[in-house]
């Protein structure tokens, strides 16, 4: 149906009265208002149609019959996609996976780079390979060291007890008469406190626990 000035108009007012220009319901409640229904035979080629997360999940088995050419916009709300527990993500992810698509989005990361996996394995699955295989490559390994158990004090751990930070262990190979292999240890609690090598060490006579995130 073309659409006249009087249309544009008015929808361009459904867009955006009552909420805030960056609202997500603000879209939403036009397509609502509306009683848009996605029908596949109704969609003809060069048409362009604008949709909410929420639309095209209900949508979902429609989408899948259409060869989309796709612009997905604020796209980090799809990045946690790899949880079983996102279900809209996941949703619309396979209704899109036979479509090419764009992905806009000006914070592909905000609290894990598990998150830049989720929106890369919307365009492509096997770029990162599976979440266990990206986790082993790119992700940093969490080590909870349990103390409680140590039959006596170590003294030189006393002060690091209840704190958290970053511990590195590295082997280091150096080539010139003759081959030396060493392994270097180096750590700073998050508020700052430098470890010596002894204290790493040390660490790694406690058990400790592989925390997964």
């Amino acid at each position: 149906m073309p659409i006249t000035s009087y249309h544009a108009k008015y929808f361009a007012y459904e867009l955006t009265r009552q909420y805030s220009s960056d609202s997500l319901q603000k879209l939403a409640a036009s397509l609502s208002d509306a009683q848009v229904d996605l029908n596949p035979h109704q969609v003809h080629q060069n048409e362009v149609i604008i949709c909410s997360y929420h639309f095209a999940r209900a949508k979902d088995d429609y989408i899948k019959l259409i060869n989309w050419d796709l612009v997905i916009d604020e796209a980090h709300h799809l990045r946690n996609v790899y949880k079983n527990t996102n279900k809209i993500a996941s949703t619309i992810k396979t209704a899109v996976a036979h479509s090419p698509k764009l992905l806009l989005t000006a914070t592909p990361l905000q609290n894990s780079l598990m998150e830049l996996y989720g929106l890369v394995s919307i365009i492509d699955d096997y770029t990162f390979g599976d979440l266990r295989s990206f986790k082993s490559q790119f992700a940093r390994v969490t080590l909870v060291f349990d103390y409680s158990e140590t039959q006596r004090k170590i003294s030189i751990l006393e002060p690091l007890i209840g704190k958290t930070g970053w511990l590195s262990v590295s082997d280091l190979t150096i080539e010139s008469f003759e081959i030396e292999n060493d392994i270097l240890f180096c750590g700073i609690t998050d508020d700052g406190m430098a470890l010596d090598v002894e204290q790493c060490q040390r660490f790694f006579s406690l058990p400790a626990v592989m925390q997964d995130f």
